[in-house]
Order: C-alpha cells, then structure tokens, then sequence
C-alpha cells in the first residue's frame, strides 16, 4: 500500500456544492470518532484522487475545517485532526424566559 493510498468508504458525498458536502462529510467522521484526534489526513492532492473530486474542492473543504478547529495544519507535515474539537469543548445548556415585552430571552451556560 502506497503512502497516499487511504480508504475513506465512509466519506460519501451529497448532493450540493461539493466543497460543501466534502467538508460535512469530514467533520462527520471526525464527530463520530471514525478519524481520531492527531490522525494525519491524506495531502489534498491524494484526497482528490481517491474521492474524484478537484483538488480545490477538497482545499476550500479542509480550511474551512481549519477555521473552524476541526483541524490543524502543519506546515512541511501536513494536517492532522485536532485535539481539541470545539463541539466537544462547547457545551451549551439553553433557558429561556419571556420579558416583559413578549421576547424570549436565552441564557447560555458553559
């Protein structure tokens, strides 16, 4: 098995702009542990061959993943899965009430 030769079964796209779904379909795996924290992903170029996808595709996909902390770019190594994943680290318990106006109020607690 080559270097670049990662099976992603798991990742199937939806319908929708593809950057859009590569990126839910990744987070996804992340969310549901099948990638784990600190997993080293494929370079976007091997990405793009195994899914047959384009390459820009699959780069607008991992940055905004990037942006969002879901992963973690090294550069000269390559991106790896955080360890820190922020649904895991956001923990939101929702109350609401009803002011004196008729809106509803929300408090969040962490």
């Amino acid at each position: 098995m080559k270097k670049h030769d990662a099976h992603f079964p798991h990742l199937l796209l939806k319908k929708g702009k593809i950057k859009d779904r590569f990126h839910d379909a990744l987070k996804e795996v992340i969310l549901n542990g099948q990638l784990k924290a600190g997993a080293k992903l494929p370079s976007s170029r091997a990405f793009s061959e195994l899914m047959s996808i384009s390459r820009n595709s699959v780069i607008a996909g991992l940055e905004r993943l990037i942006d969002e902390g879901y992963l973690i770019a090294k550069k000269g190594s390559g991106t790896y899965v955080s360890h820190n994943i922020p649904d895991e680290m956001i923990h939101i318990q929702a109350t609401s009430s009803t002011s004196a106006y008729g809106r509803t109020a929300f408090r969040l607690e962490y």
